[in-house]
């Protein structure tokens, strides 16, 4: 599966929590937890876009993983 850049809308979506999901790849709970904190305390379009791109690296590393593909059918479709 190709994974979208991470100047798509719906990466900062999740990372500011304006999209929710549950996902099913641990890696992405644990992480996506942490990135909504630091997006809550730091709003700043800089932070969130690197925060964005943080959680799509994490994605793109692992897109062999099953919970992965499935995690990104939810988002992506």
């Amino acid at each position: 599966m190709n994974i979208p850049e991470s100047s798509n809308p719906k990466w900062t979506d999740i990372v500011t929590g304006k999209l929710t999901y549950q996902f099913t790849f641990l890696g992405a709970k644990i992480l996506l937890g942490h990135l909504l904190i630091t997006t809550k305390n730091d709003s700043s379009p800089e932070k969130i876009k690197k925060c964005a791109s943080e959680l799509r690296e994490l994605f793109n590393r692992n897109t062999k993983l099953p919970s992965v593909q499935e995690d990104l059918k939810k988002i992506f479709g």
